[in-house]
């Protein structure tokens, strides 16, 4: 595929064809948004062909070498919500599921579970505007982690410079959202993750949503620094909250390994009703709502899930040099001419409508 300067040489050629001269030229910024628009529309179209292949990934003859910078495999622990219903958080970074493969326990019958607290942090942290201008390129976010000792240590969780040397404007602040999300849910992904707006099924718009599973080091605080001379937000965490795992009292019970079937949760009650078809320890039905996977049981204990998924691939962004993920082969340069032949027409249609707003206010205004 070609490079993110590539990608806009094409799409200022195809625009000026395209628009004919009567709109106006468009910032590197709108480019780069409709861009990074056709390209996530891009991979979700290729990812849901794969998805739609009998047997999944494993199992497909299909292998889109191109999306394999962005496959991920991580196994996740699986969490009681009530009787027969277990579930498992999406990782921060999940952009389109493929399979599913389900540790739980084997020969229950008779055996004896407990319900375990389980204690992790959050706090939502609102994204205040930084200092669009000359001094932004020192933005940073700092955690302060309580270790066993209950010493601390400050980490680095992400650092505006070294991605770019050229100070970046307010309209590249989408882009800055989704970078701080790829990058500290890349390097400290084993100690913390992010969420923007969502997690656990609560929405706090305008916010970053820190959150900690880790059993071993706890987490005093999140730093936001805007400026050398300005301490931005510290915020405490929001103390500990306990979500329920069920384990057994006998920790020598087998545990057995199934592929899940991943299907719509309006589909799941219809399934569940035909004794062929519904939930089982050889063939669980996993189904996705807001930011969980959930697994219902009633001959089997959940124990842990391994997911296969698509990572959403990081933004292009022309000013920072940020290229696509999926490869450089000349063989996909037919992909980079769609890219931007949708991107511009994602272009037309946007300022079309300006034009149409334009014209129906000073209609009004006559």
């Amino acid at each position: 595929m070609k490079t993110i300067k590539e990608l806009h040489i094409d799409f200022d050629l195809k625009w000026n064809n395209l628009s004919s001269f009567k709109f106006r030229a468009l910032e590197s910024y709108e480019k780069d948004w409709f861009l990074n628009k056709a390209y996530l529309a891009y991979v979700k179209t290729k990812t849901d062909e794969l998805r739609s292949v009998t047997g999944g990934i494993k199992n497909s003859t299909i292998r889109l070498e191109e999306l394999s910078p962005i496959l991920e495999i991580v196994s996740q622990p699986m969490y009681k919500e009530k009787d027969n219903l277990y579930y498992s958080f999406l990782p921060p970074n999940h952009f389109n599921e493929l399979g599913e493969s389900l540790n739980h326990y084997c020969c229950i019958k008779g055996k004896e579970f407990i319900e375990t607290n389980v204690e992790y942090q959050s706090a939502a942290i609102k994204f205040n505007d930084i200092k669009w201008g000359s001094s932004n390129l020192t933005f940073k976010i700092y955690a302060d982690v309580i270790q066993p000792d209950l010493s601390t240590i400050t980490i680095s969780l992400f650092t505006l410079a070294q991605h770019t040397t050229v100070p970046i404007t307010i309209d590249y602040r989408f882009y800055l959202i989704n970078l701080i999300l790829q990058e500290i849910n890349r390097v400290v992904k084993d100690q913390i993750a992010v969420y923007w707006e969502r997690f656990n099924n609560t929405y706090i718009p305008n916010n970053f949503i820190f959150v900690t599973l880790n059993k071993t080091n706890k987490l005093g605080s999140i730093k936001f620094e805007y400026d050398l001379t300005i301490s931005g937000t510290d915020t405490t965490l929001s103390g500990t909250q306990t979500i329920k795992q069920y384990n057994p009292v006998d920790n020598d019970l087998p545990i057995c390994k199934s592929d899940c079937r991943l299907v719509d949760s309006e589909v799941k009650n219809r399934l569940n009703k035909n004794p062929f078809s519904r939930t089982s320890k050889d063939s669980p039905l996993a189904y996705l709502k807001g930011d969980k996977i959930y697994i219902e049981s009633k001959d089997f204990v959940p124990k842990d899930i391994e997911l296969t998924f698509y990572r959403k691939p990081n933004m292009l962004n022309y000013e920072m040099d940020k290229n696509p993920e999926l490869g450089v082969r000349d063989s996909l340069d037919h992909v980079s001419d769609k890219l931007v032949s949708e991107a511009c027409a994602f272009a037309l249609i946007y300022l079309q409508r300006d034009v149409n707003n334009i014209k129906t206010i000073n209609k009004e205004n006559d």
